[in-house]
């Protein structure tokens, strides 16, 4: 029998000539007092937790190509880690407590006190590492360490160009600016500019050439840079040519990476104002189909607009209303990109010296005008039409000028009534009788005046009892809303103008 501490004793029997005792986890130390017929004994213990690893780590030596001596410390205690293919590393777990005898992949390691170390290994691939350990007291870890290591390719470096036009007329002394963002893992080597004559037809050998925009290093995993394209100063002839930006890192062999690749067409001062000319006059062609087009919508209103005030109204003129509004609008922004691409090629032509100051002046004034027309001028006709298409019937207005009001007796003394109606003719079905006693606080009584009809009833009148209303001034009447023939026609005059 053994018992620890105060607890339960354990009873245990005798089995080849020895008694073994499952006694209950203990978390404290103490003492076992153990009774084997008429002998007794105590014996002390001190329950032990199994070592555990506390850290976990590798040394790497990275590739040679890469010009990084020394080594790197990496933290692997989440059980994988991810190297570039070529690199040396040593790997190593440290344990809770000192350690009597270790394995690394089923070899035996010494240990140095708390830590075992694996031999160094090169990395090509995916491999494991396994690693055992027990201390002095005999204990084991529960279960082995096992590091997944992955070898992975170096990566070939990133490019991102700014500023840079896709394709773009240039002189050949016209500076274009740029920026270049380049990123490698393993550092960016340098970053430079390409470029090649584009024209199998030229007189000339076509342009080719490159040149190193920047250097970077070995420890540049980020590398911007801010560049500059100049024919004139590359010392490339007028001439179309497609320009790309190149990064380039230390992996030996690996070619280079490119930016998509960027169309310029060199001129000289002469071949650029011949180009700008021909530019505005395909321009001006396009200006005149806006305005023939603008001509064509305005020759329709006037159709519409010598309609009836009946054939107006029917449905099917509104509609050719509202699509004449529409085809405005569509107009304008055509006139509106039109004006956008006009100032581009003012300011192509402002880069040129051989274009007079005076031609110019006159375009960006031409331009301006078209500006306001097709910004202010055109929308503005566009929502007359739209407002016609949309305006209040004229024969309905012509059958009620005055609504239907409800017959009222009593006293009106506000100034300004007008006589009292009929009340049998301006009764409405549905209109309740009243009784109102009405006046004005700023106007004399007007005796003469009878009674003055009341606002429109709800679509549920009721008899209510005499009401006393005190009229002040009040504003001015608001005028009728306008009809569509009116709307059409203020919607011609302003396309007139315009026009």
């Amino acid at each position: 029998v053994a018992r620890f501490g105060d607890q339960a004793p354990v009873a245990a029997g005798l089995r080849d000539g020895r008694y073994e005792f499952a006694m209950p986890p203990q978390i404290a130390a103490g003492w076992v007092s153990v009774r084997v017929g008429d002998s007794r004994q105590r014996v002390r213990v001190e329950p032990t937790l199994r070592p555990e690893l506390t850290a976990a780590f590798a040394d790497v030596t990275l590739p040679d190509y890469l010009g990084r001596p020394g080594s790197q410390r990496k933290d692997v205690r989440n059980g994988s880690v991810s190297l570039v293919k070529g690199s040396r590393a040593r790997f190593a777990a440290t344990a809770s407590r000192a350690l009597a005898a270790a394995r690394v992949d089923g070899v035996s390691q010494p240990p140095d006190g708390a830590t075992v170390t694996s031999p160094p290994v090169r990395v090509d691939g995916p491999i494991s590492v396994e690693f055992r350990w027990q201390d002095a007291a005999g204990l084991t870890g529960k279960e082995p360490f096992t590091l997944a290591v992955t070898g992975r390719d170096d990566e070939p470096p990133t490019l991102a160009c700014e500023n840079m036009p896709r394709q773009k007329v240039l002189l050949d002394s016209e500076v274009i600016g740029f920026k270049v963002a380049a990123r490698d893992d393993f550092g960016v080597k340098r970053v430079g500019l390409e470029w090649k004559g584009t024209d199998p037809n030229a007189v000339k050998t076509p342009a080719k050439g490159e040149t190193v925009l920047a250097a970077g290093g070995n420890d540049r995993d980020a590398l911007d840079v801010g560049g500059t394209f100049s024919a004139k100063s590359l010392g490339i002839e007028p001439q179309p040519v497609n320009v790309r930006v190149y990064a380039e890192d230390y992996a030996p062999g690996r070619p280079r990476v490119y930016s998509p690749t960027y169309t310029f067409y060199v001129l000289s001062a002469e071949q650029h104002a011949i180009w700008v000319t021909e530019q505005l006059s395909k321009w001006h062609r396009q200006s005149l189909e806006v305005r023939d087009r603008e001509m064509q919508l305005h020759e329709t209103n006037k159709q519409l607009r010598a309609l009836s005030a009946e054939e107006l109204d029917r449905p099917e003129s509104r509609r050719r209303v509202e699509n004449q509004a529409t085809a405005e609008r569509a107009n304008g922004r055509r006139l509106s990109a039109l004006v956008g691409s006009g100032e581009e090629l003012v300011r192509q032509a402002a880069r040129n010296p051989e274009i007079g100051v005076g031609h110019l002046e006159t375009w960006a004034q031409m331009l301006q005008i078209l500006k306001d027309i097709s910004a202010n001028r055109m929308p503005s006709v566009a929502d007359l039409l739209k407002q016609a298409a949309s305006a209040p019937s004229q024969s309905l207005a012509a059958s009620n000028p005055t609504g239907n009001r409800a017959p009222s007796a009593g006293q009106v003394r506000a100034g300004g009534a007008g006589a009292p109606g009929d009340p049998k003719k301006n009764a409405s079905p549905t209109a309740v009788p009243q009784v109102v006693d009405r006046e004005s606080s700023q106007n004399a009584p007007d005796t003469k005046s009878g009674s003055q009809p009341p606002k429109k009833g709800g679509s549920n009148p009721r008899l209510l009892l005499t009401q006393t209303t005190v009229v002040g001034q009040g504003g001015p009447a608001k005028p009728p809303p306008s009809t569509a023939p009116e709307m059409v026609d203020e919607a011609i005059k302003a396309q007139q103008d315009l026009l």
